[in-house]
This record gives C-alpha cells, structure tokens and sequence, in this order.
C-alpha cells in the first residue's frame, strides 16, 4: 500500500466515478499541453489508451481493472535524473472517472495542481484532504472549508439500496442495471439525466456523467441523484435526508432491497 494524491471532481475522491473528469476532456488536455502526453503516441494521434467504446464516451474515463497512464516531461535531464533516456518522464493513472499518482514528489504535486486547475478538479489526498500550491510555489495540505463542503456534509451521510445483509458493495445478490432503470421508468418522480451537480473550485456546476436517476419529489424541490453502481449492484445516494431516506425505503419494498447505512 502506498499513499496516493487524486484529481477528482469529487467531494471524496473514490466517488469519482459518479461525478467523472470525461476521457475527452483529458485527451483535449493533453493535446493542448506540451509536457503532457498519451504513450505510445506522444502527439497528433487518439491514442490506444482512449477507446471509443459508448462506456467509455458516456461513462468517462476507463473502469476497467487495468490503469491506464499518461506521461509528464519533467523537464530535467539525464544528469539530474540519472537515467539512460534522454529525456525525463513521470507517470500518472487514470482510472474511473479520476488521475491518480503514488507517492508524488514536489514537482509532481505542482504540475498535478496545475492539471486539476485546467479541469477545475479538487486535488486530494487519499483521506480527502486537499493539496493547494499558493502563490508563492508552496504546497498547502489542509481540510476543506465550509464553503467546499456539501450543506449536508457531517450531518447526513451515504445511503445504499442493496440486497445483502451486511455489505451493500459485496452483494452476491446484484441490483442489475435494466432492472433500476424499469423501476425508476414507472415513477412520475424520476427522471434520467446525464448531467450532475457537483461541488466543483469554481463552485457548483452541472457536469457530465453516466446516466443517473434524479429523484425530482423533495420537498425542496432540488434533484436528487441516486447512483447505481453496475460494479457493486446497488445504488447509492449521497447526503441523503430523512425525505430522501423514505423514498429509498419505498424503492427497496420495490426491489426486494433494503436501506444500508455507509
């Protein structure tokens, strides 16, 4: 086990998946960007790393097992770096819907500050502490304020629709896809979007995402997005409320499921 650092559009960087940085716009990114680049390809070429899959155009970055991986020139040369190539190359991993690195140096956490400000993405450690260069080229690690906190942070947390007794996320009895989908289809408070809110630097914003469920009947009148998770088989709702908590209680008689704490 090491310690990763994690550019992500999440509040928590393991829900990357649910609110993702979209493979598009990290190929856009890395075209732009001179120091960056897809291997084998470099530049001028989509390169085999970024498939065209539908999963991979809606659903964002690849999910599966493998880590894919993209380079950084650092700048320094053999002589500082000691290596046999003549130029020096950082390695970074993309994987759901996130860009991860283990073990970051200095340099590496500066150009990753830089790349999550292009893709206005927090960055963060694996506890969900945030990492910030200031202006002085130092790097800060601290908690999030208020202010980048979701309003329920603390107070509400993770709710699960799943079958198993004891682990929503190891169900040997999964809530398929198709079988979410038809159920959410029959109720006038449902809709399907494939954009979400998410808490981004620049502050709240609709972004693009795998097509989730918006539960549209709190009483606040603001969708609620409840996630299915095809990996795990079941759904999630995050900062979910007493309102929020009887319709996943009247979903769950549905789907044969019970209500899960986090």
């Amino acid at each position: 086990m090491g310690y990763d650092l994690h550019i992500s559009r999440a509040e928590f960087w393991p829900d990357s998946t649910y609110y993702p940085i979209l493979e598009r716009e990290l190929a856009d990114l890395i075209e732009r960007e001179p120091d960056l680049w897809f291997e084998p390809d470099r530049k001028g070429q989509v390169p085999a790393h970024v498939h065209t899959s539908r999963e991979d155009r809606v659903a964002g970055l690849p999910t599966e097992p493998s880590l894919r991986m993209f380079g950084w020139d650092d700048g320094l040369g053999v002589a500082e770096r000691g290596l046999a190539e003549p130029n020096g190359a950082e390695w970074l991993q993309v994987s759901r819907g996130q860009i991860q690195r283990k073990y970051p140096g200095d340099a590496m956490i500066r150009r990753m500050a830089g790349i999550a400000r292009s893709l206005d993405a927090w960055l963060e450690g694996d506890d969900g502490e945030l990492y910030v260069v200031d202006t002085d080229g130092q790097i800060i690690s601290r908690e999030r304020t208020v202010a980048e906190r979701h309003p329920a942070w603390g107070t509400h947390g993770h709710r699960f629709l799943a079958r198993d007794r004891e682990h929503a996320w190891r169900t040997k009895n999964p809530i398929q896809v198709d079988e979410w989908l038809h159920v959410v289809a029959e109720r006038a408070d449902f809709r399907i979007d494939e954009h979400v809110e998410a808490l981004l630097p620049s502050g709240r914003k609709r972004i693009s995402c795998p097509p989730v469920a918006h539960w549209v009947g709190h009483p606040t009148s603001e969708p609620v997005p409840f996630f299915h998770d095809d990996d795990g088989g079941y759904v999630v709702v995050h900062h979910a409320d007493p309102p929020t908590i009887g319709c996943l209680t009247d979903l769950a008689l549905r789907l044969n499921a019970a209500v899960r704490e986090d």
